[in-house]
């Protein structure tokens, strides 16, 4: 039997106004005052009800009632049949006393609400993905990853509004009735979002359910062939050996850029190109790359394609073949700080200007890029397009929008920092005055000890791409050494100290568009000489670790004037300033500097013979190069570096097993290879780290056990 009364009890007037709209409720109850109202028939499938002259017939689904005005939505006539309907079974229950519920909504979510509450939470997940598409529903997690909110109120109709947006979704029962104020009548992206979040809200959003990406059509089958084709290329040319890799091998490298572009693997079409360039500059002599660098970047590569000729899922497929456009993520308002413009031109054939902006309120770095591809360009001069599109509709220039300060409201970033370029996001100018060294002064490290415990942590990262470990810092040194330009390693470089007279390396490639910033560096570090005790200026740079030492790759310099003479921050240096002097002698700790070095000794060795290796061949194994494996395993399982002796001993295995067949298979070796490149580069870095730790955080240090002195 149909409970009339409930379903009347649930009809308020916000429910009423969902299902046709305010001014129609509003005037259904001026009609109240002066139409009468009369029930001709009750029965269990509809109520009839003369309104005036029409008569409506109210059904037990509300929106699905019928008038017989012309009206094809629901009328006047139905609401007022609803609100006479309402009123009389409301005083029934009352014992004759009538009840106006018109005024406002009931507080607390009555039956009905929990059944369209209900109903919104138990869309299915995938109507949802398809709804929303790939693009609306990455901005949606990443809205709840940020811990954006949507508010959303409870009656007889859910109400969502959506974040960052005028969009407001209104959910009634049933949710065909529901409507949303893009006016768009079927389940449009603006439902979908809304309904995520009232499962956020119901907590029964699983994130997993909905990073369901577009994978279904990729073919693993085919992309596990095309990753053992490409093995097989790499493992013909470490066969080969640097020194006999004849220059066509360049081609094959750019053949295979092209095939990963056409499997949508954009991170393996990236790492083949930047290998392509820098196997041509190998050939020309160039010294701007080095055998050591090929062998680690090879490795690398072929590492990654052992994992991808696995795959298993196309989640992990998607994860290692990586995205051609990177993954924008809301990042609210920020209030931006333009820092400086820096040229670029990478191995993997693209060229441009990157603009590094400071946000003033949380510190974070940010960076827009703007890129163009090179890789098929002529070998003729080109010019730097300086009048590159500028982001976000503005009136700048890049050169001076490195120079502006920036509110940007709705903002979208990627994971490493890099802005979007959308139309949605708004900017607006605050100020053309750009970073200033006295604005930034709690941004500055003058205490190479802290810069190093915060900017410095220790992280593996052997296939983490280069631009996530790329950290910009602004330093302000208390004494600057004098500056230096090697000839040989074409590099700039100029040690600057803190007060503790801890020593950070400034360093500087030399290349066509750097020349200048050289020469600018250059008479500024004598400048500085000169003036003796004047503040030198703040440098803004990207920040690396380099043989125990931090060091710093210069971006912009800042000349700002001291406030006050304040002594130097010794926060987390484990009890005050460093004293070489009298500090008292550690065996400990001289024992652990010693070890250091001697196992960075070891491991250099076993470098050193792996790039032999690489520069003969895997085909033509020397004696001698058994013999060092040989010597270095030993030498390894001595110094406790068990896990390295053991690979040591496993290569060593399969190259001897290669030099007796006529068919030699160079797989096996090739994984060994590179998981021995993948050890000496993790430890390598430990080492540095560690060397590092103990010269800028501890608080003694031992002449003759610094980093980069021997044992």
């Amino acid at each position: 039997m149909t409970d009339w009364k409930t379903i009347l009890a649930g009809a308020d007037d916000e429910y009423l106004s969902g299902i046709s709209n305010r001014g129609t409720v509003k005037r259904a109850h001026k009609d109240m005052e002066t139409i009468p109202v009369q029930v001709l028939e009750t029965g269990e499938n509809e109520i009839r009800v003369k309104t005036g002259e029409e008569e409506v017939a109210v059904k037990p689904v509300l929106a699905e009632s019928s008038c017989s005005c012309p009206s094809r939505s629901v009328c006047r006539h139905m609401v007022q049949a609803v609100l006479a309907l309402r009123e009389l079974y409301s005083s029934d229950a009352q014992g004759g006393e009538k009840k106006d519920s018109s005024k406002e909504p009931s507080e607390t979510p009555d039956v009905s609400s929990q059944r369209v509450w209900s109903a919104v939470i138990d869309i299915p997940p995938a109507r949802l993905i398809r709804t929303l598409g790939p693009r609306r529903l990455k901005e949606v997690l990443g809205q709840i990853r940020t811990g954006v909110r949507a508010h959303i109120t409870r009656s007889s109709v859910v109400t969502v509004e959506l974040p960052d947006s005028d969009i407001r979704v209104r959910f009634l029962w049933p949710l065909e009735y529901s409507s949303c104020s893009c006016r768009k009548k079927d389940f449009c992206p603006h439902r979908a979002a809304a309904a995520i979040w009232c499962r956020l809200e119901a907590e029964k959003f699983h994130e997993e359910e909905f990073e369901q990406k577009e994978t279904e059509g990729m073919d693993l089958e085919r992309i596990r062939e095309r990753a053992l084709e490409m093995k097989k290329v790499l493992e013909d040319i470490f066969a080969s050996g640097l020194s006999r890799t004849a220059f066509q091998s360049a081609d094959s490298l750019e053949r295979l850029a092209v095939i990963s572009h056409n499997e949508d693997l954009a991170s393996f079409e990236d790492s083949f190109r930047s290998l392509h360039t820098g196997y041509e500059a190998y050939f020309r002599r160039r010294a701007s790359v080095s055998a050591a660098a090929l062998m680690e970047e090879s490795a690398r590569l072929y590492s990654r394609l052992c994992r991808l000729s696995r795959v298993r899922t196309a989640r992990e497929a998607q994860e290692l073949g990586g995205v051609f456009r990177m993954e924008y993520e809301p990042a609210g308002t920020l209030h931006l700080v333009g820092l400086t413009a820096e040229y670029f031109k990478s191995k993997n054939g693209y060229e441009g200007e990157t603009i590094y902006f400071l946000e003033e309120k949380t510190k974070e770095w940010y960076t827009y890029t703007s890129a163009r591809p090179v890789f098929y360009d002529s070998g003729k001069k080109r010019g730097r397009e300086e009048k590159a599109a500028v982001p976000w509709g503005l009136p700048l220039t890049l050169k001076q929008l490195a120079g502006a300060r920036l509110c940007l409201e709705q903002a979208k970033a990627g994971k490493t920092g890099r802005l979007s370029s959308s139309q949605d996001t708004q900017a607006r100018i605050t100020g053309n005055n750009g970073f200033q060294a006295t604005d930034g002064q709690s941004w500055v490290y003058d205490d190479f000890g802290r810069l190093f415990k915060e900017q410095c942590p220790f992280r593996g990262g052997w296939l983490q791409p280069e631009e996530e470990r790329v950290r910009v810092v602004l330093i302000r040194a208390a004494i600057w050494g004098r500056a230096e330009f090697s000839g040989t390693e074409q590099k700039f470089s100029m040690a600057v100290m803190d007060q503790a007279g801890r020593e950070l390396l400034v360093e500087l490639a030399y290349d066509k568009q750097e020349d200048a910033n050289i020469r600018y560096l250059e008479r500024t570090a004598a400048q500085v000489e000169r003036q003796g005790e004047s503040a030198p200026p703040v440098i803004a740079g990207k920040l690396y670790l380099k043989d125990g030492r931090l060091c710093l790759h210069p971006l912009e310099l800042f000349w700002w004037e001291p406030v006050s003479e304040e002594p130097p921050d010794s926060e987390g240096m484990e009890g005050g300033e460093i004293s070489d002097t009298e500090a008292p002698p550690d065996t400990k700790a001289l024992l652990r500097m010693q070890a250091i070095h001697q196992t960075r000794e070891l491991l250099d060795n076993v470098r050193q013979q792996l790039e032999d290796l690489y520069q003969s061949g895997f085909d033509t194994v020397h004696d001698s190069t058994i013999k060092g494996l040989k010597r270095w395993e030993k030498q390894a399982q001595q110094s406790g570096l068990s896990v390295l002796g053991e690979q040591l001993k496993e290569l060593e295995v399969q190259l001897e097993a290669l030099r007796h067949s006529l068919h030699p298979e160079h797989g096996p070796d090739m994984e060994i290879y590179t998981k021995l490149t993948e050890y000496l580069y993790l430890a390598k870095q430990k080492t540095d780290f560690d060397l590092a730790e103990a010269y800028y955080i501890r608080k003694k240090r031992f002449k003759g056990y610094e980093a980069g002195e021997g044992g």
